[in-house]
């Protein structure tokens, strides 16, 4: 997909650019006709589907009217990062670029709502459980990438934990509680280690019950970004070889929507705790009996 190919300082810049221009009560076209450039290079350049060069930062800035040089800096620093790269070096080569937009989306969102149906989300996995479902998960990955992607989850995960972390808040489906993944041993650690979490500040964890019946997006995970350099949310969602995200102010809509639905739906954040408890208890029974052995 094109937009997964844009890093986050890009489409920040944009952003902030679009704003500024807004702010000095220019239109595309006065803007345009002053730095002669078609009014379809400033689009793009705005809705970071280019990136703005440090010329084109000085270039604009001076239209603008901006004399900060503080500010002038910092937007000319933005046009040259290539936070991609810095993001490889960190994290290591992961692959589809994708991904590195992902990092970096969540990295800098002020709230994050994730759905999913099939794995605890990756935020909240312990080693072993991120490394079997990334493992099971992907039937082509080798065991070196196998490392690499276990590596860059648990990475990801200083983010709850950092100086100002996200507001964090996680709907599952009652089936990822169900289905185990390594054994009834990695499962009881990996619920014991959501526990304190969900009791924290740092995360609302809610349990989409089986009673509850179906619901909008049953088939579908996905993660809402609340950026504040953005404009509009983004929604990020991955299929088996797709990675995908979604803009539209009328899309990100229909997925809050969504999300409203399944605050009616799930259990509340202390009978979620007390399904956790369960569940933990089985496990450290040896799990639950029904389930059958796997051949």
């Amino acid at each position: 997909m094109a937009g997964t190919n844009l890093t986050l300082r890009r489409r920040q810049l944009a952003a902030r650019l679009k704003r500024l221009r807004q702010e000095s009560g220019l239109t595309l076209e006065e803007v345009c006709t002053r730095m002669h450039a078609s009014t379809a290079k400033l689009s793009r350049l705005e809705n970071g589907q280019r990136g703005a060069s440090p010329r084109d930062v000085e270039i604009l800035t001076a239209i603008y009217g901006i004399s900060d040089p503080a500010l002038i800096a910092e937007l000319t620093a933005m046009a040259a990062d290539s936070r991609t790269q810095l993001l490889r070096r960190e994290y290591g080569s992961l692959g589809d670029r994708a991904i590195y937009s992902y990092i970096d989306m969540e990295a800098a969102a002020t709230a994050i709502t994730e759905f999913q149906i099939a794995a605890f989300p990756g935020l909240l996995q312990i080693e072993d459980y991120a490394r079997t479902v990334i493992r099971l998960m992907n039937i082509d990955r080798e065991p070196e990438k196998i490392e690499k992607w276990t590596r860059a989850r648990m990475l990801r995960q200083r983010l709850l934990t950092s100086g100002d972390p996200p507001k964090y808040q996680a709907f599952v489906d009652e089936a990822v509680l169900w289905r185990v993944v390594g054994g009834p041993d990695i499962m009881r650690r990996q619920i014991e280690h959501i526990i304190p979490l969900a009791e924290s500040s740092l995360v609302t964890l809610r349990i989409l019950p089986f009673q509850a019946g179906p619901y909008p997006a049953a088939d579908s995970p996905f993660v809402l970004f609340d950026i504040s350099d953005f404009e509009t949310s983004v929604v990020y969602r991955e299929t088996f070889s797709t990675f995908n995200l979604i803009e539209k102010p009328g899309d990100v809509a229909a997925y809050r929507r969504v999300i409203d639905h399944m605050m009616g739906a799930a259990l509340s954040p202390s009978v979620s705790m007390d399904f956790l408890v369960e569940m933990r208890d089985h496990y450290e029974r040896g799990g639950p009996g029904f389930l059958r052995a796997v051949p």
